[in-house]
């Protein structure tokens, strides 16, 4: 977007040009177009799951139903985006519903499967100059590499 502002042809224009062509080149947690969308979306449905969880759940729960409607949603919100990275809580969580601790206990499982998936992915560059190196695949497996790569992360957790 960046480098729409610059000069078309200047030393910025390129740098920003570089970058979006070889993102991985320049930050190890700047993506290709297409892993960034994904990431996103998978994202999205992530905290919408944790989100729709946390309202319907406690709809009879006094302690979420004592917050207004608005704020209800903007705290289920935050709950589900702060559940995988920083750990706040809005509410007491040993007061929910049974399901969302479980939930949430998945989610922070599950949370960095996305950008793991997508970093090591998206390491295509010479000498896998990144340090991120793949097993060696069987050329005979039809699987695909987010099969592959779920299958070794659970039988290591396992």
């Amino acid at each position: 977007m960046a480098s729409k502002f610059a000069p078309v042809g200047s030393g910025v224009w390129e740098e920003f040009r570089f970058l979006l062509d070889h993102p991985r080149r320049c930050f190890t947690l700047l993506f290709p177009g297409k892993a960034t969308w994904w990431l996103f979306w998978i994202l999205f449905l992530l905290n919408g799951i944790d989100l729709l969880f946390f309202v319907v759940l406690d709809l009879h729960d006094p302690i979420i139903t004592s917050l207004p409607p608005g704020y209800r949603v903007l705290d289920g919100l935050f709950q589900a985006a702060s559940t995988r990275t920083a750990g706040f809580a809005v509410v007491n969580l040993a007061a929910l519903h049974p399901a969302i601790q479980v939930s949430y206990l998945v989610m922070m499982y599950i949370s960095v499967f996305p950008i793991a998936i997508s970093v090591r992915r998206t390491n295509v560059y010479e000498e896998k100059s990144l340090g991120l190196y793949g097993g060696e695949e069987d050329e005979g497996e039809d699987k695909s590499y987010l099969a592959a790569h779920l299958r070794r992360q659970l039988s290591f957790d396992l």
